[in-house]
């Protein structure tokens, strides 16, 4: 999960929630879609920075891609975001999937939860020294 790069430290962040599916195709969907089963996903991450370290991408890991249904409420999510207490970093995720079936006008907003999910996989903290 860390690797040294010089003088900075690359944490994969991202990886402690393990491989995700991704739908990154330029294909036209041509059905609705069709979950198996409804599903949640609450993650929290809390890690303390090193003494004498800074990072300065953590917005990096701020996420918020939703569906909205026309009555408002949220039927499927990926979101996630940080809170700082000194060196001591917390990271919320909170995935979830509320339907079974989304129609097609519904898939690119889909696409785009599922694909939420694949991005916060690749995120990768820049720890460096303070100078």
């Amino acid at each position: 999960l860390v690797e040294v790069a010089g003088d900075k430290l690359l944490f994969k962040v991202g990886n402690l929630i393990g491989p995700q599916m991704a739908m990154y195709h330029e294909d036209n969907r041509q059905t609705p879609i069709e979950n198996h089963y409804n599903r949640l996903y609450y993650r929290e991450i809390t890690f303390t920075i090193p003494e004498g370290y800074t990072i300065n991408n953590l917005d990096d890991i701020v996420i918020d891609k939703k569906i909205v249904e026309k009555d408002g409420t949220v039927s499927t999510q990926f979101v996630s975001y940080y809170t700082q207490e000194g060196q001591t970093i917390t990271i919320i995720s909170d995935e979830y999937y509320d339907k079974i079936s989304y129609p097609i006008e519904q898939y690119e907003i889909f696409q785009e939860v599922v694909n939420a999910a694949a991005d916060f996989n690749k995120v990768i903290f820049v720890l460096e020294k303070i100078k």
